[in-house]
């Protein structure tokens, strides 16, 4: 996580790579062992994107990986890696444009917005500690689910019966009486490979608006306990997120051992 004080922050260095997704060779000063530490976090990304958002892939698109850690470690080990997805390759800088015939002026750019940003936490032995993505309309249905929120926010005599149905009615696949429906759309086995360790399903929970119905109150989501048991013997829960229009993941978090967070109690 990035800290927003400033003049607290060490110095940071910063590694930008353009990757296809099928993963072309590293480049020569990252060689060794450092690079085997990259490749390996950087296919740790593509796989864990792979499952969580098929529909990124087979469409020619590209993505950029990025660290940014302090200098004054070794860099043996790489904590964090950020991610874009863009449908075009990174632009080479200072590469010349081609001329308009018409107007003899450089052609401007094609727009190469992200399709999905975000990065994954490790710790020293590589396993995900998080996933953090931005929204994404196209993956995470970010106009659907704002929209319900602020329409439950704006009613706040509603009961949460009410909310539900507003939410069905809007389009949604999983509402909270949607639990069978929803679960075995869950397919931990997908992940199995970015995580490197089984994946068991605990709990599964809807998260509905919040009992106080002040401020900030709608928000949605379905709430996925799971315990990843790696092969060195760590046994971790992880806290996974989605939301109710389509069962997109929006992010992950692991949390202490054989420990569930109140919203996914077993």
């Amino acid at each position: 996580m990035s800290n927003s004080n400033s003049s607290n922050r060490r110095p940071y260095t910063r590694i930008a790579l353009a990757v296809f997704c099928a993963f072309a060779a590293l480049p020569s000063f990252l060689r060794g062992a450092a690079g085997q530490e990259l490749q390996n976090r950087a296919t740790t990304v593509h796989d864990f994107l792979k499952a969580a958002y098929p529909s990124l892939f087979g469409k020619q698109r590209y993505m950029k990986i990025s660290i940014s850690q302090p200098i004054d470690e070794s860099w043996r080990q790489i904590r964090g890696i950020q991610f874009e997805v863009t449908p075009l390759p990174t632009a080479v800088p200072n590469t010349p444009r081609p001329l308009d015939p018409n107007t003899g002026k450089p052609v401007p750019p094609p727009q190469n917005l992200p399709i999905l940003r975000g990065s994954i936490v490790f710790d020293d032995a590589g396993h995900i500690v998080s996933l953090s993505a931005t929204n994404s309309e196209e993956l995470m249905n970010t106009k659907q689910n704002d929209d319900i929120e602020k329409l439950i926010e704006s009613h706040p005599e509603w009961s949460d019966q009410t909310d539900y149905e507003e939410l069905k009615k809007a389009g949604a696949l999983y509402g909270p009486a949607d639990k069978a429906q929803f679960t075995q759309s869950i397919r931990l086995i997908e992940f199995e490979k970015a995580f490197g360790g089984h994946l068991d399903l605990k709990t599964v929970e809807f998260g509905g608006p919040s009992p106080s119905r002040v401020g900030s109150f709608g928000l949605l989501y379905w709430a996925v306990g799971v315990e990843a048991r790696y092969p060195d013997g760590n046994h971790y829960i992880y806290l996974l997120t989605y939301e109710p229009f389509g069962g997109r993941l929006l992010g992950l978090q692991r949390v202490a051992p054989r420990h569930y967070p109140k919203s996914a109690t077993p």
